[in-house]
């Protein structure tokens, strides 16, 4: 994300004032990744489903990587070792922390994969943090679920660039 995020910030199409990380589960937790690394190139962040229970579930899979199997499955998904050496390499709430911009969470209480206690945990870490809630989602929106999660995320497009 980071050599993306410097394409974009080089290309003369964009404002690099404006750049603004949208991700889902994994995708939540690489932008928050990013914005906690490169606060000051991040405009605001949108995180949906974010999966900050990836260590957790990394740690309990694996609690020591570096001497762990070379190759687990996990969701169906061969991962090399490195992938659990990276996961615990850092924790993701103390990397949130540097970034002080503005952040939308959205998160389902129905969400089987992403306890909804880590995107509240996650609410109070960042420092400007608003937390949706959308009773009975799962893990992915679909309906009026993602309705609510993309009239969220415009409106708060729409505040951060005014």
């Amino acid at each position: 994300l980071g050599c993306v995020l410097d394409a974009f910030k080089n290309d003369p199409r964009i404002d690099p004032e404006q750049i603004i990380l949208f991700g889902e589960s994994q995708g939540g937790f690489v932008s928050t990744y990013t914005a906690g690394v490169r606060p000051e190139d991040i405009a605001g962040l949108i995180v949906l489903y974010p999966a900050y229970v990836l260590q957790d579930d990394s740690h309990n899979r694996n609690p020591d990587p570096q001497n762990g199997p070379e190759v687990s499955n996990f969701m169906g998904v061969r991962i090399g070792r490195i992938y659990d050496v990276d996961a615990q390499s850092f924790d993701i709430y103390q990397i949130m922390e540097a970034y002080k911009g503005k952040v939308l969470i959205v998160h389902g209480t129905a969400d089987s994969i992403v306890p909804h206690a880590y995107s509240e945990r996650a609410r109070d870490t960042f420092s400007d943090a608003k937390l949706i809630t959308i009773d009975g989602a799962g893990h992915g929106f679909y309906g009026a679920a993602m309705e609510t999660a993309k009239q969220e995320a415009v409106s708060f497009i729409h505040e951060i660039l005014r």
